[in-house]
């Protein structure tokens, strides 16, 4: 791990700046780690992991951070949608438990070729 290649300190610093601004926009980040998993020689079945972690930490952070912040048409309300964060995260922590048993025994190209399909159907 020690001592970081130059392309892997490049990649730290561009997957840095994507993370942020992915989370601006409201999106959890998880699809570049993936894409940059190759600058840091990880297979697809030990990225895709990291990837889960990384969107339900993400959204988590989003979560804790903007709990409070009020809704400017509801007086008592707040700008999160619990019903979304109750489903949301049961889901992502049922597929990346059926994704990490399941994955071993599925080749890596199908598993790259069900993430682009599902990329370019949303």
């Amino acid at each position: 791990m020690f001592p970081l290649r130059p392309l892997e300190t490049g990649g730290w610093v561009v997957y840095t700046f994507i993370v942020i601004f992915s989370n601006f926009s409201g999106m959890a980040g998880g699809l570049p780690l993936v894409v940059f998993m190759g600058m840091f020689d990880f297979t697809m079945k030990a990225s895709i992991p990291l990837s889960n972690s990384n969107i339900f930490s993400s959204a988590m952070v989003r979560l804790i951070v903007g709990a409070k912040d009020p809704h400017p048409l509801r007086k008592k309300g707040n700008l999160l949608n619990f019903s979304i964060v109750t489903m949301m995260f049961p889901m992502i922590t049922v597929g990346a438990l059926i994704s990490s048993f399941s994955s071993p025994a599925i080749p890596d190209i199908f598993i790259v070729i069900g993430f682009v399909v599902i990329l370019i159907g949303t």
